[in-house]
This record gives C-alpha cells, structure tokens and sequence, in this order.
C-alpha cells in the first residue's frame, strides 16, 4: 500500500473541513429557497391542472350553447311556420267565401 505524504493528508483534511462548513452553512442558512421553489412548482402545477379543467368545460358549456341556441331556432322556425299554416287555410276559407 502507499504511504500517504503528509502534503496530501493535510489536502484531505482542509477538504473535509471545507465540506463541513459547507455543510453548517448550508444547516444554518437553509436550502437557499429551494422548498420555497418547490412548494411554488407544486402550487403552479395544481392551478395548471384546475385551469386546463376549467377551460375545457368553458369549452363543452360553448358546444352545449350552441347545440341549444340551434334547437331553439329550429323549434321557432318551425312554430312559425305551423302557425302560418294554421292562420292561412281558415283566411283563405274565409276570403274564398267572401269573395264568391
């Protein structure tokens, strides 16, 4: 086995000590904002979610409008046209006979 020099010992020891206070640092100041970062992701990834539901039954209640508005005026053309059906066969019956 190699014998380890003293030059690269005291290497090994200032690294070490410098990852240890790096690591008290890190133990006294925090992670820096990062769970802040992280709770905010999280935050942004749920209002996505919720946004995107909500814009695609924004999306269905526009068909469903749609398909309504398109009933409704088909049923009042219709009724419009009964109704003239109905009013114009008694007035022609009655103009027929007024006139004859």
């Amino acid at each position: 086995m190699a014998r380890v020099r003293s030059a690269e010992f005291d290497m090994l020891r200032q690294s070490v000590a410098e990852n240890a206070r790096r690591i008290e640092e890190l133990d006294q100041l925090g992670t820096r904002g990062v769970g802040v970062i992280q709770t905010q992701l999280t935050e942004l990834t749920s209002d996505v979610t919720a946004l995107a539901v909500k814009f695609e039954r924004h999306e269905s209640d526009h068909v469903t409008d749609q398909r309504d508005r398109r009933t409704a005026r088909r049923w009042l053309v219709a009724t419009g046209i009964a109704f003239l059906a109905m009013v114009e066969a008694p007035l022609g019956i009655l103009l027929a006979h007024i006139r004859y």
